[in-house]
C-alpha cells in the first residue's frame, strides 16, 4: 500500500515538474537574457530567498500544515541559484536538495533518475516587490 502511494505521488511530481520545465523553457526562449552583475545577482537572490522564507514560515505556522503530509522535505540550495530575465520579469531557479533519497522515472526513459536532477524551485517577479 505504501509503495502504491509513493508511485502515485511520484507520478504527480513528474507531471508537475514536466509542466514547470515546459513553462520555464517557453518563458526563457522568448527573452534574450542580458548579463547581470554578480553584486546585483546576490541582491536579487537574497530578495527572493527572504520572500520564500517568509512565505514558508507563514505557511508552516498556519493551520494548513496538515494538508500535504506526502510532500517530501526539501531545501532550496540558494548558493547555486540562477537569475534569469523572463518575459514576465526577473526570476530565479533554485536547485532543491531532498532529505530522503528518491528516484523517478519518466515515460521517455527506462532509467531512474534522482529527484534532485529533475526538480527546482522557480520564482519570478513581474513588478518590483510582486513575487
Amino acid at each position: 500500500m505504501h509503495t502504491h502511494k509513493l508511485f502515485v505521488y511520484t507520478k504527480r511530481i513528474v507531471f508537475v515538474l514536466a509542466a514547470i520545465f515546459a513553462l520555464a523553457f517557453l518563458l526563457s526562449s522568448c527573452v534574450k537574457e542580458e548579463p547581470i552583475a554578480p553584486e546585483e545577482k546576490i541582491g536579487i537572490v537574497k530578495t527572493f530567498r527572504n520572500f520564500y522564507e517568509e512565505e514558508m514560515d507563514a505557511f508552516l505556522s498556519s493551520s494548513n500544515t496538515n494538508c500535504s503530509p506526502e510532500i517530501m522535505d526539501r531545501i532550496p540550495d540558494w548558493e547555486n541559484a540562477q537569475v534569469h530575465s523572463f518575459s514576465l520579469g526577473t526570476g530565479v531557479t533554485v536547485p532543491l536538495d531532498y532529505k530522503e533519497s528518491c528516484f523517478i522515472r519518466t515515460d521517455q526513459s527506462q532509467y531512474d533518475i534522482p529527484i534532485e536532477d529533475a526538480s527546482f524551485l522557480m520564482m519570478y517577479t513581474s513588478c518590483p516587490g510582486n513575487h
